[in-house]
């Protein structure tokens, strides 16, 4: 109904907007043709821009041409003198009197000298001489000029594509600048953003507005995004409640027990201090794997990236979890991989897919972990003959809390995080799983790092260069 109301009102004031624009045809016409008015003029602005570049430049060089053709005249002039007089003179000296005589009847051009000891030369050039320099210099002139404007004309096609870019953008923004402000779009836009619900799923906003589509879409799917977080978030808390009010509920149920019978029964006692026990233990790894998820989420697990041999850290967790469960035998295969990454994040990864095999297997049965290289890169497996999975519980295992069904059966079913945490470093990680397994058969998980050995040899180089450098 409200939906409904809102479209009625937004016909009434577009019905409304029409008549106020159709009443002010004289101003919207006018409007357009100072637009189109206005388009041409910031295209010939570009063009003057261009224009007065290009004159620039070539006045400059012009100027840098002239100051080269004085000067090569003046060293010229210069080495002709020095060249005559120490021809006639057999020296050149400042001493030297010198004049020069040209009379408009004469067909020569007379440099008169005289030393200090009153030697005298003449030195004549002729008319033909003179003629053939000047016309000589006109051709270079001329050869300069022509050349000035082939450069001219290419730096002028170089200065234009240089600012095509920013004509299109003045163009534009010229074009937006002259567009009319409807100020109904903008309010029905406005109406339709204050009747969204975040937490609805089929809200979106909508003005049946061309001009407004754009807006539109990028609202509605940054809208689209926000409810995905949300849905993930309301899911989180869901389960997260779920999983502390279990522990919490025992936790009440021994302590209640304890307090009606546990001061006179000592087996009560006993078996309430170990459930009470276990239960918080519980509790606390579900908020240390909440913590580590949260603080994955908003980027504050920070990764201490390293260099790694990542048979010799297999190698301390399969000795470790020798020492920790007795209960299972444990098989190591390997050759010496090198990995770039964090220590402690990778064997928090390996650890988890180990207790997550223990947890799952029988008492005595054997839990293998391999280390290798594959094409893509370097990896290490956990391999296990428990009662493994059903091919459409694969795509899920890594959801935060999710379990299959044989796995909430189990009486070690866990928290439902432990392979969450372990994508999430796998992820930071540049690496991926590959999962083998059959029910009543058993489970492979491999852990692949893309070009693990590969960044591992050139961090190492780096390093040792470094090394070097400093030494």
């Amino acid at each position: 109904m409200h939906s409904e109301l809102s479209l009625f009102r937004q016909s009434e004031e577009w019905g409304m907007s029409s008549k106020i624009n159709s009443g002010n045809n004289a101003n919207s016409n006018d409007k357009e043709q100072s637009s189109a008015k206005s388009q041409p003029n910031s295209a010939r602005k570009m063009y003057s821009i261009g224009r007065r570049i290009n004159s620039a430049f070539v006045g400059r060089f012009v100027w840098h041409i002239l100051k080269m053709d004085v000067l090569i005249c003046v060293i010229v002039l210069v080495l002709g003198i020095f060249v005559a007089e120490k021809t006639a003179l057999g020296r050149v000296s400042l001493k030297t009197e010198r004049s020069v005589e040209w009379n408009i009847g004469s067909d020569f051009l007379s440099y008169n000298m005289t030393d200090a000891k009153g030697n005298t030369a003449v030195f004549t050039i002729s008319r033909n001489e003179l003629r053939v320099a000047v016309i000589a210099g006109i051709v270079i002139l001329v050869m300069e000029f022509f050349s000035v404007l082939v450069m001219s004309a290419n730096m002028k096609n170089n200065i234009n594509d240089k600012l095509l870019p920013i004509r299109e953008m003045a163009k534009k923004t010229e074009k937006l600048t002259n567009l009319a402000y409807n100020e109904h779009n903008f309010k029905s836009l406005e109406t339709a953003i204050e009747n969204v619900n975040a937490a609805s799923l089929d809200t979106k906003i909508s003005t049946n507005n061309k001009e407004l589509q754009g807006i539109e879409n990028a609202l509605n799917h940054l809208l689209e995004r926000m409810r995905e977080t949300y849905r993930q978030q309301s899911r989180f808390v869901s389960d997260a409640s779920h999983e502390l009010r279990t522990p919490i509920a025992v936790i009440r149920g021994y302590a209640d027990m304890l307090d009606r019978w546990g001061k006179e029964d000592e087996s009560i006692l006993d078996e309430s201090i170990d459930a009470i026990k276990n239960e918080s233990e519980h509790m606390q790894k579900l908020v240390e794997q909440l913590l580590f998820l949260a603080r994955g989420d908003s980027g504050r697990n920070n990764l201490r990236i390293e260099n790694i041999q990542l048979n010799e850290l297999m190698k301390e967790v399969f000795e470790e979890s020798k020492m920790i469960d007795a209960e299972h035998e444990y098989e190591y295969i390997g050759e010496p991989v090198k990995l770039n990454g964090d220590v402690s994040m990778i064997k928090q990864c390996a650890r988890i897919l180990i207790d997550n095999a223990a947890k799952y297997t029988q008492k005595g049965d054997t839990i293998t972990i391999r280390t290798g290289n594959r094409q893509e890169g370097v990896f290490f497996s956990v391999q296990d003959n428990g009662i493994g999975m059903h091919e459409a519980d694969v795509s899920h295992i890594f959801e935060r809390f999710y379990r299959s069904d044989e796995a909430r059966g189990h009486k070690m079913g866990g928290t439902g995080l432990g392979l969450s945490i372990a994508k999430w470093i796998v992820d930071r990680h540049n690496g991926y799983f590959d999962i083998l397994t059959r029910p009543d058969i058993g489970t492979r998980i491999t852990v692949v790092f893309v070009g693990g050995e590969r960044l591992a040899e050139e961090c190492e180089n780096a390093v040792n260069d470094e090394k070097e450098e400093k030494n």
